[in-house]
This record gives structure tokens, sequence and C-alpha cells, in this order.
């Protein structure tokens, strides 16, 4: 059996279509992701400054000090 140039484009297109269907299919079937309820308050302050509010997740050991951090 001869392979033509033909034969691939005409393999690679139905693997295109195939794909595309595919990937339509899961848009339309697929629900919209649930209101997980997480809420950002952005505001706006008169005076020209920064201020930022940082929280240790995990106390820092000695292990884990640096020169930086001394």
């Amino acid at each position: 059996m001869k392979i033509d140039s033909r034969m691939i484009v005409s393999g690679a297109a139905a693997f295109a279509l195939a794909g595309a269907v595919l990937w339509g299919s899961a848009v339309v079937l697929t629900s919209p992701p649930a209101d997980q309820g997480a809420v950002v308050e952005v505001s706006a302050l008169d005076e020209k400054a920064w201020m930022v509010d940082v929280q240790d997740i995990h106390p820092i050991g000695q292990e884990s000090l640096t020169a930086a951090t001394h």
C-alpha cells in the first residue's frame, strides 16, 4: 500500500476535527464553576501612601534564618 501526502493530510484533518468536536462538547457540557464566595475589596485612600499587612503563616525557626533575616 502506497501512502500519499493526501492520505497524511486527510488523517491529520480527521484527527483535528475529532479533537475540535471533543473540545467543543466538553465546553458545552460542563457546568460553570460554583461560586466559592471569595470577595476582594479594594478601596482608595485619600493619603498618598501604601500600607501592607504581613501575616506569618509559619513561625520562623533557627534553621530557616539567613543572614538577611538576622
